[in-house]
């Protein structure tokens, strides 16, 4: 047969291998055919003979859950012995208590630091500041009012009031009266207006308070005293 076909001539080979590879390939197209067909009707698919598979591995298992705290049972538990109490027995003797006595007096200890030789006992330390045996200075007598019986004492200085220039201006005139406040050297500590001339009031005032009295002594005691001053303006 071989030699057959190698004595048959080219161009019949070539037809002859042609007519083989079509009718493989029809074949084949065939089968594909019948089994699209097969698969439409019975739902089902060839299973291919090899299947590749893809496996995860799995992830590790969780951590063991912690083991619930164990409560000791009544099997476990320590019997609790009941502690009698403690019996109350009444001293056959009461003692009293030893008494502190009182500290030394101040007296007794040569006197108090501020005070006198052979001081109070009870007092105060350091003495409350005033001398044992010495009254107290009395009070600064209160400024009596000039009049009556008690004349103003004498005028060691009086200061001439200056004459405003808007009163002079205004050719205003007249009589301030004004109460002066003065301390028991003769010194004149305040002065308040007692009848207004509202042009020369302030110019009475400012004199005033630069005058100087001789003290007033009544029963030989230097006394503050208030008395009534009027200052004239006149323009002549």
């Amino acid at each position: 047969m071989f030699e057959a076909e190698r004595s048959l001539p080219e161009g019949r080979r070539r037809t002859w291998v042609t007519l083989v590879v079509s009718v493989a390939a029809h074949v084949a197209i065939l089968l594909l055919v019948v089994s699209a067909t097969f698969a439409a009707t019975t739902g089902t698919t060839p299973t291919p003979s090899h299947i590749l598979a893809y496996v995860t591995p799995a992830p590790p298992p969780p951590p063991p859950a912690p083991a619930p705290l164990r409560h000791p049972t009544a099997a476990h538990a320590q019997p609790v012995t009941p502690v009698a109490p403690a019996p109350v027995v009444a001293p056959s003797k009461v003692t009293a208590e030893p008494v502190t006595p009182p500290p030394p007096s101040l007296a007794s200890i040569g006197g108090v630091e501020g005070g006198v030789s052979g001081g109070v006992a009870g007092g105060v330390v350091g003495g409350t500041g005033a001398v044992v045996g010495i009254a107290p200075p009395p009070p600064p007598p209160a400024a009596v009012r000039i009049g009556g019986d008690i004349k103003a004492p004498a005028l060691v200085r009086q200061v001439a009031p200056v004459y405003p220039a808007a009163a002079r201006m205004a050719r205003v005139q007249g009589n301030v009266t004004v109460e002066a406040h003065v301390e028991a050297d003769g010194q004149v500590q305040s002065v308040h207006v007692v009848k207004s001339v509202p042009l020369l009031d302030r110019a009475a005032v400012t004199a005033v308070k630069q005058w100087q009295y001789s003290p007033l002594l009544l029963n030989g005691t230097p006394t503050p005293f208030v008395l009534t001053v009027t200052v004239s303006f006149n323009l002549g």
